[in-house]
C-alpha cells in the first residue's frame, strides 16, 4: 500500500492487527494501535478487540484489561467480543477473579454474553475459583437461555477434578 501511496484504512489495520492476534504478537499489534492514534485512522472497536485478543493470546493479559480502560477513556464503546478478550484473558491465577465482574459489566453495559463470553468465563473461574462458584456461574448461564457446549462442559469438569475436592 505505501509503494502506491495508498493510506491504509480503519479495515486493512484491523485485519494487521487480528493477523497478528492470531500469533500473538501483541507488541506488533499494539504498534498498529498506537500508529492508529498517531497519524490516523482512528482505532475503532473492532481494533481493540483485536489487539486485545493479540494480548491474551501472547502472554500479556494485563494489557487486554489496559486496553479495556483506554478504549473506554476514547468513549469507544465495548461490544461482546471486547468483553470476551478481556475474559479470556482472566485466565491467570492472578486475573481469575476479574472474570465474573468483568461479565457483570457486559450485562450493564445492556449486552447479551453469549456461549463464548460465558465459557471463558467458567474456563477462568474453573482454574482459580471454588467448585461453588464455577457451578454457580454455569446455572446463571443456563438460566439466560445460553446453551452450554463443550467448553463450558469442560470447565465445570476441571472444577471437579479430584485434587479440588470433589467427590466421584
Amino acid at each position: 500500500m505505501r509503494i502506491r501511496k495508498i493510506a491504509p484504512n480503519v479495515i486493512t489495520l484491523n485485519a494487521a492487527i487480528s493477523a497478528l492476534a492470531s500469533g500473538g504478537l501483541w507488541e506488533k499489534a499494539l504498534h498498529i494501535l498506537a500508529t492508529m492514534w498517531a497519524s490516523g485512522p482512528s482505532p475503532n472497536v473492532i481494533s481493540y478487540s483485536a489487539a486485545m485478543t493479540a494480548c491474551y493470546k501472547g502472554g500479556n493479559p494485563q494489557g487486554a484489561l489496559e486496553l479495556l480502560a483506554e478504549m473506554k477513556s476514547y468513549n469507544i464503546k465495548p461490544n461482546i467480543i471486547t468483553y470476551s478478550a478481556c475474559i479470556s484473558a482472566c485466565d491467570s491465577p492472578l486475573l481469575s477473579h476479574l472474570a465474573v465482574p468483568l461479565l457483570d459489566e457486559s450485562l450493564d453495559a445492556g449486552l447479551s454474553p453469549d456461549v463464548i463470553c460465558y465459557s471463558a468465563a467458567l474456563s477462568a473461574t474453573a482454574k482459580h475459583s471454588s467448585l461453588s462458584t464455577v457451578l454457580a456461574l454455569f446455572e446463571r448461564m443456563k438460566a439466560t437461555a445460553v446453551r452450554p457446549n463443550v467448553i463450558s462442559y469442560n470447565a465445570v469438569l476441571a472444577a471437579c477434578r479430584p485434587a479440588r475436592g470433589c467427590r466421584r
